[in-house]
């Protein structure tokens, strides 16, 4: 098993072991940047523990294994946010928590997955940390997040931490290629996500709506008289039906800001572009910025990206960053 999965060979290697040994900690806690294929990994993760054969090269077309990967087993439980909901809720958590302290049906073991643990709410987190004090026989608990910090330390510590890290270059645009339709926009995508294929094809998509020359002028060439109405044009291309996704995308334009403008301090410092070399004449003139100015930059859009996180209007916050990067 794991035989089609790119990279991360440190905690597969680990997670191969115990599966072999069938000895599990009560609570995993797989963590590291979206995109990078953690939550496939805990599936398959899964499917080890509940199928005794997983292990066998090649197995994995059992009654088991299929119902596992089509999410129907009944003893594998995956708890995901609620469309709409800005968290996981308590009720969620306690409707299975009286689920896993039930027998499990068919496996030896009940495995509940809980996708983007960092949503729990502070609430549905207390309520958690209630079963991973006192867990019940016989049941695995894998939590998967982008991020540690907004988990309680109580919650993290009781979890055995599984870190994963970003693709390399290669695997990212191996992984992109078949998904979008030429080696070279794999490569240019594969560079802007920096090892995370979700990103990659959310850049894509938003440089569908966003050419890479607005994001360029964005970036350091506007005019101070520009900034209004460059900015309304931007938020009208990122606004979508959903809050959340309109923060997210805006999120996004203003990675893709902080990207040119690194590019550019890697210039002024004799380094090569990582980004945007296919654009390297463009942000060459930007390098002759100094370098505390394209630092001061750099940190604005990264304020802005915050802030967006925090719920500040996405609209003002997009028309004062470009103020501050205007020329």
């Amino acid at each position: 098993m794991f035989e089609e999965i790119r990279g991360h060979s440190v905690a597969i290697a680990g997670l191969r072991a115990e599966l072999e040994r069938r000895r599990f900690a009560y609570a995993y806690l797989f963590f590291g940047q979206d995109g990078v294929g953690k939550k496939r990994i805990a599936l398959e993760f899964a499917r080890g523990i509940v199928c005794p054969r997983a292990t066998e090269a090649g197995h994995r077309d059992c009654r088991c294994c299929r119902n596992v990967q089509s999410l129907s087993h009944p003893d594998v439980i995956l708890i995901v946010r609620l469309e709409g909901k800005q968290d996981i809720s308590i009720d969620q958590i306690r409707e299975v928590q009286a689920v896993i302290e039930l027998k499990a049906l068919e496996a030896d073991h009940r495995v509940l997955l809980i996708d983007d643990a960092h949503r729990l709410s502070l609430e549905a987190a207390n309520s958690l940390l209630k079963t991973l004090e006192e867990p019940p026989e016989e049941v695995v608990i894998i939590l998967i997040t982008a991020s540690l910090a907004p988990l309680p330390t109580t919650v993290v510590s009781r979890c055995r931490l599984v870190r994963f890290g970003c693709l390399d270059f290669g695997s990212t645009a191996e992984l992109l290629r078949p998904k979008v339709g030429s080696p070279e926009e794999a490569e240019r995508l594969a560079r802007l996500s920096e090892g995370s294929v979700s990103r990659a094809l959310a850049f894509q998509a938003l440089l569908g709506e966003v050419s890479e020359d607005e994001i360029l002028k964005a970036a350091g060439e506007l005019r101070f008289g520009e900034t209004v109405g460059f900015a309304r044009m931007l938020l009208e291309k990122v606004e979508s039906s959903s809050a959340e996704e309109t923060r997210d995308r805006a999120g996004l334009l203003l990675d893709l800001l902080a990207s040119v403008c690194r590019d550019a301090a890697a210039i002024s410092t004799g380094l090569a572009p990582s980004f945007w070399p296919h654009r390297r004449e463009q942000i060459e003139r930007l390098a002759q910025t100094p370098t505390y100015a394209l630092e001061s930059r750099i940190k604005s859009i990264l304020d802005a990206k915050e802030a967006i996180g925090y719920n500040a209007n996405v609209g003002m916050t997009l028309e004062q960053t470009l103020l501050r990067l205007s020329t």
